[in-house]
């Protein structure tokens, strides 16, 4: 008596198939990248509102020298803010962005020379006099953040899987 034994594996093209194109668009991270530059954009933006509070650092009060300073601004039309640190004309707040440099890589800068004196704190003048500017962190990367970019990509990369699985 003998036994004829067949085994046949089908789909194996298809596997391969689904794989290389499921390879090929997680070469082009620009879409988690954006979203999550964005998403961070906006941590930033509201770190401005609570006054250093979104990464655990509370910026210190205004002197009350620069609170007259900022006054007197404020009379003459070049200050929307008064007692609030970090809070002249707003360009500040509004000079952070980012760009693309590839379809793997994103920055996040802010394009105010000023930014990073207050990011870390440093000797500056102002109109000829000599100040030291205080740390206000401007923007942080914490574990909340990693947190947050980390979600963005698991959610992309899970979309991405269950296109390719078929």
């Amino acid at each position: 008596m003998t036994a004829d034994i067949k085994i046949e594996i089908t789909g194996i093209t298809n596997a391969i198939k689904n794989y290389t194109a499921f390879r090929k668009e997680l070469q082009d991270m620009s879409e988690p990248l954006t979203l999550s530059v964005q998403k961070y954009l906006n941590v930033v933006h509201t770190n401005f509102t609570d006054n250093g509070a979104t990464f655990g650092q509370i910026w210190p009060p205004l002197k009350d020298s620069t609170i007259t300073i900022k006054r007197q601004l404020r009379k003459e039309g070049k200050s929307i803010g008064v007692e609030k640190p970090l809070l002249r004309t707003g360009a500040l707040r509004k000079s952070f962005g980012y760009t693309l440099k590839n379809k793997t890589t994103a920055y996040l800068f802010n394009a105010m020379s000023y930014a990073m004196i207050h990011q870390t704190s440093g000797a500056s003048t102002y109109k000829g006099r000599a100040t030291v500017i205080p740390k206000r962190v401007l923007a942080a990367v914490d574990t909340a953040r990693v947190e947050m970019v980390a979600r963005v990509f698991t959610d992309w990369t899970t979309r991405l899987i269950n296109k390719h699985i078929k």
